[in-house]
């Protein structure tokens, strides 16, 4: 990484130490407001913890594959850059590539690397029955929201002939409710000082 950055990595966090302190600190809190009953807090740092302003953000960002307007290659065009603050959401005109288009695909991808294939693939929606005729660089708006529950919502409007599609993706964690339950119990076992 030092060759390729030029930089010194930073080892001295322990990400999973990380992680785990994040988990603590925010159990804590939703203990504190009375979210998590199974947990208490010390009464020094009850109302501390009360006054901690929790804001949601988007860890990657998410886009669409698109083509490049003059070479024709593939490329990520990001609609929610990461960190944003949720919910969010944002709209953007694209334009189509070739003349007499009946369809249009919009794929939806986590991640920001100019290669679209470099991405995670979360889902996609099609736009069918466009108008006949219409020309190259016909507009498509695309519209891109993210909650905090991980849903993300995908539109794709037809700026000529009024068409649109729409989905829901939901972003699953990756875990088992055992395995959700198994970490609830341990973080209900530590006490909070």
């Amino acid at each position: 990484l030092q060759q390729i950055s030029g930089k010194e990595p930073d080892d001295s966090p322990d990400p999973d130490q990380v992680v785990a302190r994040g988990a603590a600190i925010f159990a804590a809190i939703k203990a504190a407001r009375g979210i998590e009953s199974d947990l208490t807090v010390e009464d020094s740092l009850q109302q501390e913890l009360q006054d901690i302003d929790v804001i949601d953000v988007n860890a990657h960002s998410l886009g669409i594959a698109v083509k490049h307007p003059k070479t024709k290659e593939p490329m990520t065009a990001v609609l929610i850059p990461k960190n944003r603050q949720l919910p969010f959401a944002m709209s953007k005109v694209f334009h189509l590539t070739e003349q007499g288009a009946t369809a249009v695909r919009v794929q939806v991808l986590e991640g920001e690397a100019p290669d679209p294939f470099s991405n995670i693939l979360l889902g996609e929606v099609r736009v069918t029955g466009l108008p006949p005729n219409l020309p190259k660089r016909a507009p498509v708006q695309v519209r891109l929201a993210y909650n905090p529950n991980g849903r993300v919502s995908v539109m794709a409007l037809d700026m000529t002939g009024g068409r649109f599609a729409h989905a829901e993706i939901e972003r699953k964690s990756g875990l088992t409710d055992a395995d959700i339950e198994r970490e609830a119990e341990f973080v209900r076992s530590l006490k909070i000082q």
